[in-house]
């Protein structure tokens, strides 16, 4: 009896540890599973790496083409871990470049990079901090009329501050379009009429490019935006194109001190035209395309823990293959441009770089012969590690960039 006993307390110990770690690790898969997939056409939705099934077989999947599905995650195909949306997709296949490159943009407005005061005959005043405008709003049209740069800014506040005592300003911000009544005062110090505001209308810089589609000319690069240096918010684009750029040097990265590739524009010649610059990346269509060899877009249930390789150019114009390891993976749909941590143990790189360095950014990431992604941040405090974004949240722009196009043809 006792031997029965203690068989049967065994068998029940047994089996609270074994539902404490099916329920734990359902909770964990539950935490780190992306809401929404992509699957290509004809294929099974798989989990690298992870004891993950989910529910459609190849004959469903195929039947639903580009339609959002519902399915069950489920822990060895037996425990229910989540139900996620399945959207099936053409596959598709770019050339990763590695190429540096600069952006010239000019912004849809101006953009107020700061709020200051006016020194008049009665004191300091600030007229546009009295009318609600704050730094990083977007100045769109005063009295109706469009500002197209700072400068016709200045002379359309000169203009109608002889006429009226106040002056209409639409700005934009957090997307929403407002609207102010700003009353310029003029300035004790050169007698101009003046609001109170610094602002800023174009920006430039250098980066890597990250894909090239040979078959449109649809190009991808930075992996993350071209943000205002002062306010940090997405500078929207008026007009905005690529220039070719030269690697000089490299100012290399130390903890607590991030490193760059110092270049310069080979000419101001444009490559092509800057079309989308958002969460993702910087988005256009090149005049030529030199790139010509192909590899598959792998989606981001595809991407590994594990070694993997960079393309990027520290010297001249020619990138080169570097080695690094993938050693983190985030699915969280609101960290667009920080899906993976990547580590990079190339030793020539390392030497010549200390890690990541300003100016790789849109370095893409290459696995097993598919490209998965592109480095976009460094970890200022390990300049060894960086951040990656997926590749499926780049590629997705592709197709808006050629509806983006069309219509601006159109107008």
């Amino acid at each position: 009896m006792k031997a029965i006993k203690y068989i049967i307390n065994s068998i029940a110990i047994l089996s609270v540890i074994a539902f404490g770690i099916i329920t734990g690790s359902c909770m964990y898969y539950n935490n780190i599973l992306a809401d929404d997939y992509l699957v290509y056409e004809g294929k099974q939705l798989e989990f690298s790496n992870m004891p993950l099934k989910a529910g459609f077989n190849n004959e469903e999947l195929a039947a639903i083409n580009s339609s959002e599905r519902k399915m069950d995650v489920k822990l060895l195909g037996i425990f229910k871990v989540k139900s996620i949306s399945v959207s099936t997709v053409k596959a598709q296949s770019v050339s990763p470049s590695g190429k540096p490159f600069g952006i010239k943009l000019l912004t849809k407005g101006i953009v107020t990079i700061g709020i200051g005061d006016v020194s008049t005959e009665n004191g300091n005043v600030s007229p546009a901090k009295e009318a609600g405008i704050k730094e990083g709003d977007i100045l769109i049209s005063i009295n109706g009329e469009k500002i197209i740069d700072t400068n016709d800014f200045t002379q359309k506040l000169q203009q109608y501050s002889q006429k009226d005592d106040n002056v209409e300003i639409i700005y934009q911000r957090d997307g929403k379009e407002r609207k102010a009544n700003v009353k310029p005062v003029i300035s004790k110090i050169d007698n101009k009429a003046r609001a109170g505001l610094w602002v800023r209308d174009s920006s430039a810089g250098l980066g890597t490019m990250t894909f090239v589609n040979p078959e449109n000319k649809v190009f991808g690069g930075l992996g993350h935006p071209v943000c205002d240096i002062d306010t940090g918010i997405i500078l929207p684009i008026d007009k905005a194109y690529s220039v070719p750029v030269i690697i000089n040097s490299v100012t290399k990265g130390v903890k607590g001190n991030p490193g760059a590739l110092n270049g310069s524009f080979i000419s101001s010649e444009s490559m092509g035209d800057v079309i989308l610059n958002n969460e993702s990346g910087v988005f256009g269509i090149l005049e030529q395309v030199d790139e010509e060899n192909t590899m598959p877009v792998s989606l981001k249930q595809d991407v590994q823990v594990g070694e993997a390789k960079i393309l990027t150019t520290i010297e001249g114009t020619a990138p080169q293959e570097y080695d690094i390891i993938i050693e983190k993976i985030n699915y969280d749909y609101t960290q667009m441009s920080k899906n993976m941590i990547i580590k990079i143990t190339d030793k020539e790189l390392l030497e010549k770089t200390g890690g990541v360095v300003q100016g790789m950014s849109g370095s893409p990431i290459i696995q097993n012969g598919n490209f998965v992604g592109a480095i976009t941040h460094v970890f200022v405090n390990d300049p060894e590690r960086g951040y990656g974004i997926f590749a499926e949240n780049m590629i997705r722009f592709t197709d808006i960039v050629k509806e983006e196009e069309k219509t601006n043809a159109a107008a």
